[in-house]
């Protein structure tokens, strides 16, 4: 595995491959995310991306179950979108069961259902709205109770197009970093985002081939998803030609992030 180096208050290693820990829920489907998230240790991966809705807010849980004290992973978890409350009624349960297990062995159907997800209609846009202190200190001191840590590595704004990113905001996170209480901030967006406000340490975002450098560290998702034809020959391609940047993966059974892993490696 890979490491990319990352600045911040304590720089750190970060392995080039990271786990996106969207479906890791609990409940039931505790032991299962438990396994998941050991099998990604087994084969190298150190990094684990959260933030409070995944896994039916249930993902950062089980982050803090399983890594509790673990000083060799970091983590991004963030703040912006809310985490939801109740737990999932039985019928979404066995329902998102049965699913993953019959898509984990059909990943052209797979596919097809995540193209028909991203081709959804969006909510009309609204005015940016301020991310108030009070709801990121607070968010914050969640987070890290869940996760188990006095301090996590990286904390991003959860779809910052919904927030006013200004300069108060970027204190307010300066001044968490210069705490100790996280070791560099970013932006979190699930679509592509070529440029971004100055200040921030750390920028996610959908992979775009030959993303401009910025001497930011930069997070890429959707590679598999995006791909049209072979997703680990072209994640592997991407990872070869962006050795300063972090890919996020997601899987939802052990042999597809093993046979993900192999398939890099070779």
């Amino acid at each position: 595995m890979r490491f990319v180096k990352a600045g911040g208050n304590q720089p750190v290693m970060v392995s080039q491959l990271g786990f996106g820990c969207g479906r890791l829920f609990g409940g039931l489907e505790k032991r299962h995310a438990a396994r998941m998230l050991e099998c990604a240790y087994t084969l190298g991966i150190r990094h684990f991306d959260t933030a409070p809705p995944y896994g039916h807010g249930q993902s950062e849980d089980m982050l803090g179950a399983v890594f509790a004290g673990a000083a060799d992973v970091t983590i991004t978890t963030k703040v912006g979108l809310p985490r939801p409350l109740g737990a999932p009624s039985l019928l979404s349960v066995a329902r998102r069961l049965t699913l993953r297990r019959v898509l984990s062995y059909a990943p052209a159907l797979k596919k097809r259902l995540l193209a028909g997800e991203a081709g959804a209609p969006l909510a009309a846009a609204q005015p940016p709205r301020v991310l108030e202190r009070d709801v990121v200190l607070r968010a914050l001191d969640e987070s890290l109770k869940r996760l188990r840590r006095d301090r996590v590595q990286f904390y991003c704004v959860h779809e910052p197009d919904q927030y006013v990113i200004d300069d108060a905001l970027l204190l307010l996170f300066d001044d968490l970093k210069a705490s100790g209480r996280i070791g560099a901030h970013g932006l979190a967006w699930g679509r592509a985002a070529p440029t971004a406000p100055a200040g921030w340490d750390v920028i996610q975002a959908q992979y775009v081939p030959r993303s401009p450098r910025d001497g930011r560290l930069r997070f890429f998702h959707g590679v598999l998803r995006s791909s049209q034809s072979d997703g680990p020959t072209r994640l592997a391609t991407a990872m070869r030609e962006e050795t300063d940047a972090v890919f996020i993966v997601s899987a939802s059974e052990r042999h597809q992030l093993a046979e993900l892993a192999r398939r890099i490696a070779g």
